[in-house]
């Protein structure tokens, strides 16, 4: 599952918006591509497996 903000008017929607996708690995690369490209801006990701949402956790910050 991926969580994007549309950056500029694509095919996707419109500057703003914000969508949810199930993508596969395929739509997923698309997404990357279009990331690139600066049309979206992915905000999240996490995996799903037997209905469950498993997020990618990022890497603690070390406290000064």
């Amino acid at each position: 599952m991926i969580t994007l903000e549309v950056q500029k008017q694509c095919f996707v929607g419109f500057k703003g918006e914000r969508f949810r996708f199930f993508p596969s690995d395929e739509g997923y690369r698309n997404a990357k591509c279009s990331e690139q490209e600066g049309e979206v801006k992915i905000k999240s990701h996490a995996a799903v497996v037997a209905g469950k949402l498993y997020p990618d956790k990022k890497p603690r910050q070390q406290e000064r």
